[in-house]
Formats: C-alpha cells, sequence, structure tokens
C-alpha cells in the first residue's frame, strides 16, 4: 500500500448488496419516464365531435392545439344534428376559442327546424411535461342558448402510445344535470348557471397503434336528453376536421353509434 502525496486516492467503501441512492432514483426516473417520450414530447390532441380537442364526443381534454392552429370540424347525426365548429389556438396565452354552428330537426338528415349558435373557451392553465399533466379550465356554450353549457377543469397526460384524461364536469352535457334551453332575449343570460349543480366525473383515453390509427374510448353522465327528446331513432355521428398549421394541413374522418357510445378517431397530424 502506497502513502504520500503521490499515492492514489482511495476507493470508497459500498456495503455488499447497496447501490447508491443517487444511481437508484436515476434508475427509477428512467423506467418511469420512457426516453422517446422526453425526446418527441405529446402527440397532437385529436378532435371531438364538438370540435375541440377530445376524444369521441363529449367529454374535452386538457391538451391544446399548436399556437396559432385552425380547427374546422364538420359533425352530423343521423338522427338530426349538424354541428360546425370553428377552432382557434391564439398565441402565446394559452387561450382557446371556438364557435359552433348547429342544426337539429327531428325529421331526419337535412330536415332541420332549430339553429344554434354557441361560444366556447378554454384556458391551459398546465402544459404537459415529463413528470406533469396538462391542466384546462374552460366553458362551453358560455354565451348562447345553452343546449350545450357545461364547464369543466381537466387534466391529460402522455404515457408512452396512451394519453389518459380525466377531469369534473358541470352542467348536462358532463355532469348529466339538464339545464333548461333558454331562447329568445334570454338566450344569452346563461351565466347564473355557470360552475353551478353537483360536478361529476368524465374520462377517456387514447391509444395510439401507429401513425394512422388510433383507439379511443370515452365516459361521461352525459345521457344526451336532448337528443332523446328529439329524436325518436337511434342515432349515428358522423364527422370530418380540417386542420390549418403553419406545416399544412390535415383531415380526418370517423363514424360511430352514439348509442353505444364508442368509436375511432383517427389522428391528424
Amino acid at each position: 500500500m502506497f502513502t504520500g502525496p503521490f499515492a492514489p486516492p482511495a476507493t470508497p467503501r459500498v456495503r455488499p448488496g447497496r447501490a447508491p441512492a443517487a444511481l437508484a432514483i436515476l434508475a427509477a426516473v428512467a423506467t418511469l419516464v420512457p426516453s422517446t417520450a422526453l425526446a418527441e414530447g405529446p402527440a397532437p390532441p385529436t378532435m371531438s365531435l364538438f370540435g375541440t380537442p377530445g376524444f369521441i364526443d363529449n367529454p374535452p381534454t386538457g391538451e391544446a392545439l399548436s399556437d396559432g392552429e385552425l380547427a374546422i370540424t364538420a359533425a352530423g347525426m343521423d338522427g338530426g344534428v349538424l354541428r360546425n365548429t370553428f377552432t382557434f389556438q391564439f398565441s402565446p396565452p394559452r387561450l382557446t376559442g371556438t364557435f359552433r354552428y348547429a342544426a337539429h330537426g327531428d325529421g331526419g338528415v337535412w330536415d332541420y327546424t332549430n339553429y344554434d349558435r354557441s361560444f366556447d373557451w378554454n384556458f391551459q392553465l398546465l402544459r404537459e411535461s415529463a413528470f406533469l399533466p396538462s391542466l384546462s379550465v374552460g366553458m362551453r356554450d358560455f354565451a348562447g342558448t345553452g343546449r350545450y353549457s357545461s364547464e369543466y377543469l381537466v387534466a391529460s397526460k402522455q404515457v408512452g402510445p396512451v394519453t389518459i384524461s380525466g377531469g369534473l364536469g358541470w352542467g348536462g352535457r358532463l355532469a348529466g344535470h339538464p339545464r333548461p334551453i333558454l331562447e329568445g332575449a334570454d338566450a344569452i343570460d346563461t351565466w347564473e348557471y355557470w360552475f353551478t349543480g353537483t360536478p361529476e366525473l368524465f374520462g377517456g383515453l387514447r391509444w395510439q397503434v401507429n401513425d394512422r390509427l388510433s383507439l379511443v374510448a370515452e365516459y361521461s353522465r352525459d345521457s344526451y336528453q336532448v337528443e332523446v327528446d328529439d329524436f325518436a331513432s337511434p342515432m349515428t355521428a358522423h364527422g370530418t376536421s380540417a386542420r390549418i398549421t403553419r406545416s399544412g394541413t390535415g383531415t380526418s374522418a370517423c363514424t360511430t353509434p352514439m348509442a353505444h357510445k364508442s368509436g375511432c378517431v383517427p389522428p391528424m397530424r
């Protein structure tokens, strides 16, 4: 054993069977967070039949479009519903604005007796990171007849090829507590119903199978009572979307039976 100023540094002693704590922590982080997720970031959101980031029809997600992106969505139901939606992602305040023009009727497709305008807003409180989910708060149909009136707080997180979303919702569409449909001059006085009633849970998930296919499922307390009252026959929903971004455009289409609330929403790149 050498001693003195030229002696090699002493080797730290490690007890057998115990790894340094720092290495254990790094190993745990590497196991929980895939390297591909950190490198590529969250996948772009799919658009629901309401024309906003979502899975199938009703529940929103905590995701947001790219800054400056415009999404145009047309969705119809065989029972007599047509929704045309324009959604724009403002930059940089994380604010999403939506205008929707819908038609409803009880005589079948293209036989509409009621036309409805509604406005939505969504603010992304927290952007998704390697460890934290995205978190958004928003209101649907906050100024209008209240046919689609609902408010929500929702979080979403991508784990590998799967995106999981869950939140609390108020109103008939998300909490299953129908609100009155206002007409005429009263159609803009919906503020008294904002965030009222008992909130209920909603959620969903999306599995990105490959670049051209994703499988989705969702849950909410919406009983589609408005549609049940208007239409006696089962409804099948059809949707098509176009998204305009700085890098180009994308389209998608989907058909799903609303009675079963399941279906597919292909991703738009």
